[in-house]
Formats: structure tokens, C-alpha cells, sequence
């Protein structure tokens, strides 16, 4: 079984900025004169080049909303503001099991409409979409059909979502907070018995969500950590808000490499370390998307050091 967690910030400005602003132009936000273009080639996608112009539908238009089919249990994203998924007028199907299948192979999964010259409405482009990543050569990729696409003038993406496993129990799935909302899946299990849960905050601290430790038999503050105990117990991701204020439970990773000055001994669930004055650091090797972007050649890397006053 799989936990999801669909991350939804309050505002754009958390990770999309401009790229928000640039894939939702139309004919009362830019001057045909001045047309722009996002290049699905471009590892960052935040600047606007010159090119053609794109039809788009307006930001208040383009919202759709994510669901559990009653029926079927097939994650969907819907018409948002209706009562219930099986009298949507409107639904999409989005393969959660080919999405994990690709996250074995690919750091991220991004699922989008690949945009064209061409005005469409959002039902059109939602039904178009399809599935995509990059390669280790940057490709951009299209993974329903392993297709590269090389075209620098003519394409960009409306990116809906972004996925990227986090743990092997647990997939994140970042939503483009203009565009695509989490709804009522909170806790629900779809047909591959994965169970859903939303994260609805302004930013995403991939630490604090699901890599926090917690130190037993100790005071915390901050950084800091005080004792009485000869010996204080570490327990990995037990300190995470994932594993303190949700339903879900998930197999944390471990740190692949503890530095210390201090004594200490590995646990099947952590580590046990000598109670003295001294230092304490954590490295945790992770996905590209400690922050989404396209960038697909970065290695996520997170430190975190802690003070034993002993």
C-alpha cells in the first residue's frame, strides 16, 4: 500500500511564480505584439522568451478538482463545486498505478497538457493531457510513449500536477495551486488500496513533513537537546508532522550518513547516543523535489544538525 500525499500551497507563490503567470496568458493579459513562449526544453521554466502566441483560457476558468470515484475507487479530477464525483459532467481518469510504476525509474512524474498554438477550452486540454519527466540527459520525455520532444518554438506545458516518491511507502503529489485543488480525498483509498491525504499550507518543508526524528527521554528546543538519561533513543520520522498529526503511517527513510563526536549505536528504528556534550548531524539523500521545478539534474540533499548539551 501506498500513502499519497496531495500538497496544494495557498498561493502560487510558493514554487510556480512566474510560471503560473506565463502558461495562463490570454487576450486581456498580453499584447499579441508581444507574444511568449515557455519552451518545454527549459530546465527552469520561469522566463517567458519571444515566440508565438498562446491561446489560453483565463486563470478563473482553468480550476479543476481532484476526487475518489464512489464507484470505480480511480483517482479523477472533476469539475470543481459539485456534490458528488459520479454526477460530474465532466471527468479524467489520472493512472496512479502507471505513476508509480514510472517514479521507480524517474525522480519525478509531471502530468500536463503540452500546449500549442491552438485555442482550446480546459475540458480539452485536461482530456489531452498526458504524463511526462526527464531523463538523466534532460530530456523532456512523454512516458506514455517513451517520446522525446525537442521543439524549442512551439510548445510549452500546463503542468497540473508534479509527482515524486518521497519514501517507498509514500508519494507526493504537488498541485498546481491555480489550476488543480485536492477536494474531498482526505483519507480515502483508491482501487490499488492507497489511501489519500491533503496537505493544504503556504510551504512545503520536506524535513518536517516526514524525515524529523524524535529524541525520547529528552527536552527539545529548538536544535537543542537536553537529557538526564546516560542515553538518549532516536527514532526515525516519529517527530514528523506526517506521523503526529495525520492517519498515515510510513516506513521513514534513514539518514545515509550520521556524523557525531559522540558514542553511539544503531537501532532497528534508529540510533541509541551517548548523553555528553557534543554535536549531532544528520545527511538524508532525497528526490530533486525538495522545491518543484523541472530541474532534473540536481541531487536533494538535506542536513540537519542538532547540539547535545550533555
Amino acid at each position: 500500500m501506498t500513502n499519497w500525499l496531495v500538497y496544494s500551497p495557498f498561493s502560487k507563490n510558493s514554487f510556480w511564480g512566474q510560471l503560473s503567470d506565463q502558461l495562463n496568458r490570454t487576450n486581456e493579459t498580453v499584447s499579441e505584439s508581444d507574444p511568449l513562449f515557455l519552451s518545454i526544453n527549459e530546465i527552469v521554466q520561469d522566463k517567458g522568451k519571444k515566440g508565438f502566441y498562446l491561446g489560453h483560457w483565463s486563470k478563473v476558468d482553468a480550476q479543476f478538482e481532484l476526487a475518489i470515484h464512489p464507484t470505480s475507487k480511480n483517482l479523477i479530477a472533476i469539475k470543481p463545486n459539485t456534490s458528488t464525483a459520479d454526477e460530474n459532467p465532466f471527468q479524467r481518469i489520472i493512472d496512479t498505478t502507471k505513476i508509480k510504476e514510472w517514479l521507480e525509474e524517474y525522480d519525478w512524474v509531471g502530468f500536463g497538457y503540452i500546449i500549442l498554438p491552438e485555442s482550446i477550452n480546459r475540458y480539452t486540454a485536461m482530456t489531452r493531457s498526458t504524463y511526462y519527466t526527464r531523463n538523466s540527459d534532460s530530456d523532456f520525455v512523454l512516458l506514455e510513449t517513451n517520446k522525446k520532444i525537442l521543439d524549442e518554438v512551439t510548445q510549452a506545458t500546463q503542468t497540473w500536477f508534479i509527482a515524486t516518491k518521497a519514501a517507498d511507502d509514500l508519494i507526493v503529489m504537488f498541485c498546481h495551486p491555480d489550476v488543480i485543488v485536492p477536494g474531498k480525498i482526505e483519507y480515502q483509498i483508491d482501487n490499488n488500496g492507497d489511501t489519500y491525504y491533503c496537505y493544504l499550507h503556504e510551504n512545503f518543508d520536506y524535513f518536517d513533513m516526514v524525515l524529523k526524528p524524535s529524541f525520547n527521554n529528552s527536552i527539545i528546543a529548538g536544535d537543542t537537546i537536553y537529557s538526564k538519561e546516560e542515553w538518549i533513543d532516536v527514532s526515525w520520522g516519529t517527530g514528523s508532522f506526517l506521523n503526529e498529526n495525520t492517519a498515515i503511517t510510513i516506513n521513514p527513510p534513514k539518514p545515509f550518513e550520521i556524523l557525531t563526536d559522540l558514542a553511539y549505536t544503531s537501532t532497528d528504528t534508529g540510533m541509541r547516543i551517548k548523553n555528553q556534550k557534543g554535536s549531532l548531524t544528520l545527511k538524508y539523500k532525497v528526490s530533486a523535489f525538495l522545491k518543484p521545478s523541472m530541474r532534473a539534474n540536481s541531487i536533494g540533499l538535506i542536513e540537519k544538525h542538532y547540539i547535545i548539551l550533555g
